[in-house]
């Protein structure tokens, strides 16, 4: 007979590496027993690969055993993100802020290059 004990339970499922790094480091440091899966939307579940590649329907989960998982919430609550197991499947993409921030650096370096083409069609009829 198997125990509850020893069944895995998922305690965080992301879309985000930097925040599935940082749970790991997380329960690696409270000494908590767990196993990282990636999974798609599709159900398939594979072990961690050497590097992961985000993409829609692409997370990444924690499962520790049952009898750690309060001990894993509390450790991963103290995390300066959302602890969540029901991600979407953009969850992958940056925060809306994020979006603005690419957006901003893209209108920079359109008018960096736009500039510096003027320039050069200047110096050929100067």
């Amino acid at each position: 007979m198997t125990s509850d004990h020893f069944n895995p339970v998922v305690v965080l499922r992301t879309g985000q590496v930097w925040q599935f790094d940082m749970a790991v480091d997380a329960l690696k440091a409270a000494g908590i027993p767990h196993m990282a899966e990636e999974e798609t939307v599709g159900g398939l579940r594979l072990a961690m690969p050497v590097a992961p590649a985000p993409g829609p329907g692409v997370f990444w989960s924690l499962r520790v055993p049952a009898a750690e998982e309060e001990k894993a919430k509390r450790v991963l609550s103290e995390l300066p993100f959302e602890i969540k197991t029901d991600p979407g499947p953009w969850d992958f993409e940056p925060p809306p802020s994020g979006k603005k921030v690419r957006k901003v650096l893209l209108l920079v370096a359109l008018v960096v290059v736009l500039t510096l083409a003027l320039l050069g069609l200047l110096r050929l009829f100067l």
